[in-house]
Formats: structure tokens, C-alpha cells, sequence
């Protein structure tokens, strides 16, 4: 029998405002000759035959790989992830994934499977951007038929690092944010205003219950948020509603192909041309599918203030006026025609993408001498929260 989905879940994903969030089950298919891929218990035991003793075969996946680091080191642990983990081809429902259009993609996982799914589609919608650790350079990549991918445990590409390491428990960045403070405040700014749909995740699953009390920090100010995995029981489902989240009793696979047919080639070329249908660039902010924005917000927009935006109109000039002291509004932030300064990409994490939660408005003061930059740099702030990292920017 066919799956049959909320027309919630579907209107999100056609109208690319979800976000898919994969967990180890969600791996499952893949492989490597005629060799599975590991999940999660079975990758515990795998480490725990390398570098402790049958002991500790009981543990979670978190606490072994902890005592494996301890019992050696680091490093030795990421390289023998490594050596199980890479080589292995996606399942055929991975390759479902490219042909839908996302809000962002985010995994535990350390796997290639996405990356390959992606390469492999040459008429994928969107191209994507693994982020494996802040700093990675990936934000700079963002564009408007991009989508990221964030690893928020890392990846195995970068198994001989170890500042930051690969990481085994979700509970480890919220603590210390060592090296992915910024991955995790993209994440928490999709679960703030997408809709979020976690696959491939247990009852049991420590990283996804982790998740889930931090949004639950943030109050119910954000859409509804889904899980997807076989054999939901009526007590669990009823566990998950009282957090806003919404359970689906399926394989993975079984959603990918129930979104699949649910939503039309049209639709999802309508998706990456959200400009042609919008009332203005504010119209994407609007989380309510049967809102628009009301006259005298449009008024407002127009007049009053400037909603900083990539599919704002731009006005093409001579770079060399930029450089003479003329005023080009954005242009040379698009050209990338100013110096970068740390104070921008400081404000930046500090203030628009901290996940701290905050009691009111607050007001950042940039001081400088004349002629120093302030305005350059200020613009640099509110184009790369606006184009890099989605943020509602506006300009009095």
C-alpha cells in the first residue's frame, strides 16, 4: 500500500522549506561488493573488537568510541572509521534524494553516500556543499541552486584530523562547539524556521533526543518537524506529539518514493525560481502557506526600509568607482571588491549565528575613525547573514 503523506510535509518539500536530517538508519542499503554497511551497534562492536575487549560490548556507540580514543588515540580511531566506512555505493532510494529540492541537508553520519548520490546525478537539482567543520570554506560556496549539507559529527575525508576530531554524541558540540559551533547554529537556525524531517534515527537514539531538547529550548515558535522510521508504536508516536513532532511509520526509502510521486518536475523547477512567484524578497520569510504580505508591510519594504536580499535588482558599474569612494550600494559586496575583516566574520558568530538564547534586542556599536570602513563593513555583515546564511536582513 502506497504511503500517504500530510499535504504539510508535501507543500514544505515542494516548496523547499524542508530540511532533511539523517541519522545512521538511513544509510542502510548501501554497500560495498556484496558487504553491508555497518549501523550503528554493529560499528560499536567493530570498535570495540579493535581496541578494547568483549567487556564492553554492551555500551552505546558514544561511550566506545570514547574508550577506544582513550585506550589509543584519536587518531588510530578515525583512521580504522575510515577503512570501514569508505568505498561504500549509495542504495537505489539514495538517489531519490538529488532529484527533490531542500532547504539544507544534515547528518550524524560519517559516510561518502550523499556526496555520491549527488555526483552521480548529473541532473541534480541543486549541487551540493558539504560542510564538515567550521572554517571549511563551505558557506563562501552558497548560491542560489546550492544546497548545504552540514555533517555535524564530521566526515571520514578528514579522518587524519584531529582539531576538530570526528565526534561520537551530539552532546559533545553543544558542550564544547570546538570546531562546529557554527554548524550547529545553522542547524538550529533550520529547525527555528524549516521544517525538519528526521530519517534514519531510533526511539534510543541519544543524538536525536539530544537535538530535540535543544529545539525544545527554543519554545514552540517553529514548524512542525517529522521523523521517519519502520515500526512506530502508538506510545512512541504519542511521546513525539507532545514535542511538536509528527512520526511517520515507514522505511526511509518508502518516504523518499511517497515525496517522489507526491510532487511534480514542474514544482520542483518552480522551487529554484522562487522570485517569479513572490510578492517581494520578504515573501519566503512568511512561514504560514496561506499568507502573503499585506499592503502596508509592502509599503514598508519599499519605502521606509531595504530587505537585504540576492534577488534584490543590482546595478551594474564601473568596480574603479567603488575604489574612488562612490556609493554602489551592493555591488562591490557581490563582486567581493572590499578588504575582508575579522570584526565582520566576529559579529557574524557571535551575534547573528550564536545559538545563546536571547531575552531582547540587542545592539551591536562598530567604532572606527572616518574613512576606516565602518559602512563596508557593516554591509559586509548584513549581505553575507542575508546570501550565506539566510537571515532576515533589514536595512534602516
Amino acid at each position: 500500500m502506497a504511503l500517504d503523506l500530510e499535504p504539510g510535509l508535501v507543500d514544505a518539500v515542494r516548496s523547499k522549506r524542508a530540511v532533511i536530517f539523517l541519522g545512521a538508519g538511513a544509510s542502510l542499503g548501501a554497500k560495498k561488493g556484496t558487504e553491508t554497511i555497518p549501523d550503528a551497534k554493529r560499528l560499536a562492536k567493530l570498535l570495540c573488537d579493535e581496541f578494547l575487549s568483549p567487556d564492553y560490548e554492551d555500551s552505546d556507540f558514544s561511550t566506545i568510541y570514547d574508550f577506544s580514543c582513550s585506550a589509543r588515540s584519536t587518531r588510530e580511531v578515525q583512521d580504522f572509521l575510515h577503512g570501514i566506512l569508505f568505498g561504500f555505493e549509495p542504495a537505489d532510494h539514495h538517489a531519490l534524494i538529488p532529484k527533490l529540492v531542500w532547504a539544507g541537508l544534515a547528518t550524524t553520519n560519517y559516510d561518502l553516500l550523499i556526496e555520491k548520490a549527488y555526483k552521480r546525478d548529473h541532473d541534480a537539482k541543486q549541487t551540493l556543499i558539504a560542510n564538515t567543520r567550521d572554517g571549511d570554506g563551505a558557506n563562501d560556496k552558497i548560491g542560489p541552486d546550492t544546497v548545504l549539507y552540514v555533517k555535524l559529527h564530521g566526515c571520514i575525508t578528514r579522518y587524519q584530523e584531529i582539531d576538530p576530531p570526528m565526534v561520537a554524541s551530539t552532546e559533545q558540540i553543544i558542550n564544547h562547539k570546538t570546531g562546529r559551533s557554527g554548524q550547529f547554529a545553522q542547524f538550529m537556525e533550520w529547525a527555528r524556521t524549516k521544517t525538519i524531517i528526521f530519517a534514519g534515527y531510533a526511539l534510543a537514539d541519544y543524538n536525536l533526543r539530544t537535538l530535540i531538547d535543544e529545539i525544545r529550548k527554543e519554545g514552540d515558535a517553529h514548524p512542525r518537524h517529522y521523523i521517519v522510521r519502520p515500526g512506530i508504536l502508538p506510545t512512541e508516536a504519542d511521546y513525539w506529539a507532545e514535542r511538536r513532532i509528527k512520526t511517520i511509520s515507514a522505511k526511509f526509502s518508502e518516504f523518499l518514493e511517497a515525496v517522489d510521486r507526491e510532487i511534480t518536475e514542474h514544482s520542483r523547477a518552480l522551487a529554484l525560481a522562487p522570485v517569479a512567484v513572490m510578492q517581494t524578497t520578504f515573501t519566503r520569510f512568511i512561514s504560514r502557506a496561506d499568507a502573503t504580505e499585506t499592503d502596508r508591510l509592502k509599503t514598508y519594504l519599499a519605502t521606509r526600509c531595504e530587505h537585504v536580499s540576492a534577488n534584490a535588482t543590482i546595478e551594474d558599474a564601473d568596480p574603479k568607482k567603488f575604489y574612488r569612494g562612490a556609493e554602489l550600494g551592493w555591488l562591490p559586496l557581490i563582486r567581493n571588491l572590499d578588504v575582508k575583516r575579522r570584526v565582520s566574520q566576529d559579529v557574524l558568530q557571535e551575534q547573528i549565528l550564536s545559538t545563546s538564547v536571547t531575552n531582547g534586542p540587542r545592539l551591536v556599536l562598530l567604532k572606527g575613525h572616518a574613512g576606516s570602513g565602518k559602512t563596508i563593513v557593516s554591509k559586509r555583515i548584513a549581505w553575507d547573514a542575508a546570501t550565506k546564511h539566510d537571515r532576515l536582513v533589514l536595512r534602516i
